[in-house]
């Protein structure tokens, strides 16, 4: 209880307070908590009890005879003597037939590799390009720049194999030397070519020595041809033009 006045002061409950004329105030009893603990709660009944720690690696140690957890084994306790199996171990025997340990191991042997590491002679091997084929629009106006002006012998005059309505010149050398074989298929019909994957970049004739280049570059630009000045490329030097088509030519020396 509580003595409260009635200007709101407190004082103790007692005789003397009520001779004062003090106002007392009963407070509510307070119930007594009738949860029960649980394991692990503090105050509760089955709060030490072993159970409820069992999951802790302390308690496996400080009640391990009470819950009948394993012991080590006894210092003066013999072992038990090992089984030992039939000679080679039991990779030795496959169900209840003997079998020899080495052939139950295979032997670790790389792939060979054909033409790496087969002494033999090689009978496939490739030699070089033999020719490359592109497309143009009028073979009389291709027949006139890579005939004419870049001195390229017309070889054959043909149609396409796979199509015949399509015509097919062959340009190279004077002896039509595979290597040296440049040839075109007429298709007025068909679109402009594009840059991209798939597509050729450009294609490169040789010549001798870098200061043929030179001459190059100026016959091409008389006879009203564009091309770029003679470029060093690391191991060669070279120039570039397009033939009436739009493919990109590179006139490249055979040595630095």
């Amino acid at each position: 209880m509580v003595a409260v006045p009635a200007d709101g002061g407190g004082h103790p409950v007692g005789a003397r307070a009520a001779r004062r004329g003090l106002r007392v105030e009963r407070q509510p009893a307070r119930r007594p908590d009738r949860r029960r603990a649980g394991p692990g709660v503090p105050g509760g009944r089955r709060a030490g009890h072993a159970r409820a720690l069992l999951r802790l690696p302390l308690a496996h140690d400080a009640d391990r005879r009470a819950h009948r957890l394993p012991r080590r084994r006894a210092a003066g306790r013999a072992r038990r003597p090992e089984r030992r199996g039939p000679p080679g171990g039991s990779r030795g025997r496959r169900r209840g037939v003997p079998v020899p340990a080495a052939c139950l191991q295979a032997p670790l042997r790389r792939p060979r590799v054909q033409g790496l590491t087969d002494p033999a002679p090689r009978r496939m091997q490739l030699t070089g390009l033999h020719h490359v084929t592109l497309i143009c629009a009028d073979l009389e106006r291709t027949s006139a720049f890579y005939r004419d002006l870049l001195g390229l012998a017309l070889v054959r005059e043909t149609t396409n194999d796979d199509d015949p309505d399509a015509r097919h010149f062959w340009f190279g050398d004077a002896d039509g030397s595979p290597g040296t074989l440049v040839s075109f298929l007429e298709y007025p019909q068909l679109d402009e070519g594009h840059v991209g994957r798939g597509s050729t970049h450009h294609l490169a004739l040789a010549v001798d020595s870098v200061e043929e280049l030179g001459a190059w570059r100026d016959y091409l630009r008389h006879h009203g041809h564009d091309c770029t000045d003679v470029m060093d490329r690391g191991g060669f030097h070279s120039l570039y033009l397009r033939d009436p088509d739009g493919h990109i030519l590179e006139i490249a020396s055979r040595t630095h």
